[in-house]
């Protein structure tokens, strides 16, 4: 019963998109499908943002005086491989929208989840803060 609800909360939050936040192990787990896998990036945060802000190309990016948000959507292939990227909140200044999609296609390995044998498509959202304080610690 446990397992069918928490299954059942992973469809509703795979349809409405879920944070790149540390999850519970179990909410992935689709029905024992022994296809599906997790990456060690979406279950630790801390490892996810590391991994994102230093493969940041600061030197290209524009000095700001305000922090900037750029707020995205991604999902992966049945290989893992992060595919799709949408911007969902964007800046003003093209660059930043740019840098984050690129940042978030180079994580190298992503969730893999199959529902009743066929790949499901689970969405994720992370926001990519360009800030003076990010750009000192991870600039290099």
């Amino acid at each position: 019963m446990v397992k069918y609800i928490l299954t059942k909360l992973s469809i509703v939050i795979g349809f409405f998109g879920a944070f790149a936040t540390p999850q519970s192990p179990n909410i992935l787990v689709y029905n024992g499908d022994t296809k599906s896998r997790q990456s060690t990036y979406s279950q630790n945060a801390r490892k996810l943002l590391n991994f994102i802000y230093t493969n940041i190309d600061w030197d290209k990016l524009p000095k700001q005086q305000m922090p900037i948000r750029v707020i995205t959507r991604f999902s992966a292939n049945e290989d893992g491989k992060i595919d799709e990227v949408e911007i969902m909140r964007k800046s003003d200044n093209e660059i930043f929208n740019q840098e984050a999609v690129r940042v978030i296609k180079s994580i190298p390995d992503w969730d893999v989840i199959f529902l009743r044998g066929r790949p499901y498509r689970q969405w994720f959202s992370m926001a990519i803060i360009f800030s003076k304080e990010n750009r000192k610690k991870y600039g290099k």
